[in-house]
């Protein structure tokens, strides 16, 4: 896995065929960029109404930044795991030695990423989804986007098989949006997706409920179905 213009750079001049794979390496790196730009400003309008009455998608505050990588994948390359573990743990900021986190995501991405490599030749994949992660002063959405593509040009097949893009945004959660029970749930529900034991999950559960408690005031915080049901009269639920 690599960078197309570092790949580009790398091609031996002296060879008969260099001329033409330069030429659809650069328009290949230009559809790259073209699509990582597409994308960007879809996950961010996506971002930006995620709170809605319609999307029901955990809702923001704010965006703090974004990424976009372009690479190209060779069927003989066999660190792309590794890549992508470092891509991700940079940008969060975690480091790579067994953080959950940077784990579950890389795992998600890395499993996905092989199953869209595999799609063949002329075949393209894409594939969205988001995490949430809990810090020291609130909630951080991590939004990522993958898209493959099968490189069929006969040209180029000796350099590349596939092209990569990779964006991912991180995002400050708005925890005044969303009640408490229901963050709880999507948090839990994306812990068993990432693969976390029942036994690791606990102190996890645990953090992020203390930091949704600590963040929003009690008053502001919307009560449970028990709750709801505690404080009203059995008559009207009782026939």
């Amino acid at each position: 896995m690599g960078n197309i213009t570092g790949i580009i750079d790398g091609i031996d001049n002296q060879d008969e065929t260099a001329d033409e794979v330069i030429k659809q390496l650069t328009m290949l790196r230009a559809y790259a960029v073209e699509k990582a730009k597409n994308a960007t400003t879809q996950i961010e309008e996506s971002i930006r109404l995620s709170g809605d009455d319609e999307r029901k998608r955990v809702p923001v505050d704010v965006i703090i930044r974004s990424k976009s990588e372009e690479h190209v994948f060779h069927s003989e390359s066999s660190n792309i795991g590794t890549a992508v573990r470092k891509s991700i743990s940079n940008f969060m900021g975690i480091a790579d030695d067994g953080d959950t986190f940077v784990n579950g995501i890389s795992g998600l991405v890395d499993g996905a990423l092989d199953t869209m490599l595999g799609a063949g030749h002329g075949m393209s994949s894409e594939m969205r989804d988001y995490f949430i992660v809990p810090t020291e002063y609130g909630m951080t959405r991590y939004d990522t986007y993958l898209y493959t593509y099968g490189v069929n040009t006969s040209a180029l097949t000796q350099v590349c098989q596939s092209v990569v893009v990779g964006v991912m945004f991180e995002s400050i959660v708005d925890l005044s949006k969303i009640s408490f029970p229901t963050f709880m749930q999507i948090y839990k529900l994306q812990l068993v997706k990432m693969g976390v034991s029942v036994q690791d999950q606990k102190p996890l559960l645990d953090l992020a409920e203390n930091t949704f408690l600590r963040i929003v005031p009690k008053e502001k915080i919307r009560p449970s179905a028990e709750s709801v049901i505690s404080i009203l009269p059995a008559s009207k639920f009782v026939k």
